[in-house]
C-alpha cells in the first residue's frame, strides 16, 4: 500500500499491483510463470547519470490514467528476415493508431 495525494489535494492509499505477461509471437497472451518484482526506485540502462530510464518506479500514488509499458522484442511477419517492418501495440479493443513502432535491423527476424 502507498499513501499519497490526487492532484485536488485528497488523500488517497494506493494499493500496488504488478502482473507480468508473456506474449507468443502468434499474439497470444499469456500469464508469466513470474511476475517482475515491484521497483522502488527508477532502473537505467547504465549509468544513471548519462543514461535514460529502462524502468520506471512502481512508486506513483496516483496517475490520470493506466500506463501500458512493453519490453520485448518485435518479430517481421510470418518470421521470415526483413530489413524493416512496421510493429503496433493493442490492448484488448484499444487500439493507438499514432502508437505504431518502425522496426529496423540487418535482417531483422
Amino acid at each position: 500500500m502507498l499513501p499519497g495525494q490526487t492532484p485536488a489535494g485528497s488523500y488517497i492509499l494506493s494499493v500496488l499491483v504488478k502482473r507480468t505477461y508473456d506474449i507468443a509471437p502468434s499474439g497470444v497472451c499469456m500469464r508469466a510463470e513470474k511476475n517482475n518484482r515491484i521497483l522502488t526506485g527508477d532502473a537505467p540502462y547504465e549509468d544513471p547519470m548519462n543514461s535514460s530510464v529502462r524502468l520506471e518506479s512502481d512508486f506513483v500514488p496516483y496517475k490520470l490514467a493506466t500506463d501500458v509499458v512493453l519490453n520485448g522484442k518485435a518479430y517481421a511477419p510470418q518470421g521470415r528476415p526483413a530489413r524493416y517492418f512496421t510493429a503496433s501495440l493493442k490492448v484488448g479493443a484499444v487500439n493507438q493508431k499514432h502508437a505504431f513502432l518502425r522496426v529496423a535491423g540487418n535482417d531483422v527476424a
